[in-house]
């Protein structure tokens, strides 16, 4: 096969679609093959959608993981503006902006965490004043404030015995359901993007001229597929693909199953910002206009710790929106308690559905661990293998500017 029809794209969630749509911008064809029914219905769904701007990392003193982060940040939507052919509306997908709550335990002190956002900044202006583009989901920051005192009118909505401080940020969340809407629309407008979906990916093998990929469809037929060139964006596949082809992570790693909440906030609480809790074990709020909030309590959770391969398989119900009814009521009651320990008012809020995803990371120990491996993110980004790829997308975050550079290294 030629250049034009030799690429094959396993994985439809943010990174595999990042992937395809930077290929397709390159002159490529392009083959997707997915298990679920649609795009992005997996972890890329049932995260927070946060698009960072490098405040919950201050735990990583080398400062690499907040600079990956801005600068994948700066560059999410100019990208897919690009990919997609036209001007995106993103402030109509964008959360209400985040406050930041410092913990009155937090494992940084507020005057840490103010250093590591003062430097922030000041990265955020070296970035502009050397040329880099200043937009973040349709909002220029040139000249404007990554963070600052919240207004009182805030701060009183918080219990004074667990926050210590707050402070808004410029950083907000993708909606994701409006975003899947609008990717779904371009991409029927592009034919050289080809998806599978309903496509289980079970084997590769290295052929002659490039590799063979064997699976399953839902409906128990086989399907098989030869490419010179696979890039695997899978994401609780990854791994034991990569395996196949004696391809082996040198380091520990863990894959964490964490649930989230869904609900409709009190009429009290409609103007709620979205919400981060810092540093440690705690939790995150995101308010949208036109869709329900989310909610996540870590200790809450997190229901599910693995280091092997291949996750455990009742994590699939999980990931694909069917939790156990049981876990689900006391992940959304230990959720909604924990936060109505620190906003009164949120006690009201009406739970309307429960599910969750899975988190990769290096690391072994979690994050209440502060030489945790998993306050550093930014060893992420694509290995190569004779015509194989492999990426490790690290966070919805960086998932354009990875595919960006994996385009550009393969086009050589």
């Amino acid at each position: 096969m030629g250049r034009a029809n030799s690429v094959l794209v396993l994985g439809a969630g943010i990174q595999g679609i990042s992937v395809a749509l930077a290929l397709r911008r390159r002159g490529y064809h392009v083959r997707v093959i997915d298990q679920m029914p649609a795009l992005m219905l997996r972890t890329s769904l049932r995260s927070e959608g946060k698009i960072h701007l490098g405040f919950v990392y201050a735990n990583d003193s080398s400062f690499q993981t907040s600079a990956l982060m801005l600068r994948a940040a700066l560059h999410f939507a100019p990208l897919f503006d690009d990919w997609l052919e036209m001007p995106v509306d993103w402030r109509r997908m964008s959360s209400a902006p985040f406050v930041y709550l410092i913990a009155r335990d937090s494992m940084l002190a507020p005057d840490a965490l103010y250093a590591h956002y003062h430097r922030l900044q000041d990265f955020l202006n070296e970035m502009i004043a050397g040329g880099e583009a200043a937009n973040y989901l349709g909002n220029s920051l040139r000249d404007k404030k990554l963070w600052q005192p919240a207004a009182r009118v805030k701060t009183n909505l918080f219990s004074p015995n667990a926050i210590a401080e707050c402070f808004e940020t410029a950083e907000v969340a993708l909606e994701r359901t409006r975003f899947r809407a609008l990717l779904r629309t371009r991409l029927a407008a592009f034919p050289e993007i080809t998806i599978h979906y309903a496509t289980r990916v079970e084997t590769i093998e290295r052929a002659a001229n490039g590799f063979h990929v064997r699976g399953t469809r839902a409906d128990g037929t086989r399907w098989h597929d030869d490419a010179e060139i696979v890039i695997n964006c899978l994401w609780d596949g990854r791994l034991a693909l990569d395996a196949q082809l004696g391809l082996r992570p040198q380091r520990a790693f863990v894959m964490r199953l964490k649930y989230r909440v869904l609900g409709e906030l009190p009429a009290t609480l409609r103007a709620l910002p979205s919400l981060t809790m810092v540093l440690g074990r705690y939790g995150d709020v995101v308010r949208y206009q036109n869709a329900p909030t989310y909610f996540s309590w870590y200790p809450a959770c997190l229901r599910g710790w693995s280091q092997t391969l291949t996750p455990p398989s009742e994590w699939d119900a999980v990931c694909a929106g069917n939790p156990p009814p049981e876990i689900a009521d006391a992940v959304a009651r230990e959720t909604m308690t924990a936060f109505e320990k620190i906003i009164p008012a949120i006690g009201a809020t009406r739970v309307k559905s429960v599910d969750g995803g899975i988190i990769y990371a290096w690391g072994e120990s979690d994050i209440n661990d502060f030489d945790s491996e998993l306050h550093k993110r930014y060893e992420i980004g694509f290995t190569h293998h004779d015509g194989y790829y492999s990426v490790d997308t690290g966070k919805f975050t960086t998932a354009p500017l990875l595919a960006q550079q994996l385009v550009r290294h393969l086009d050589g």
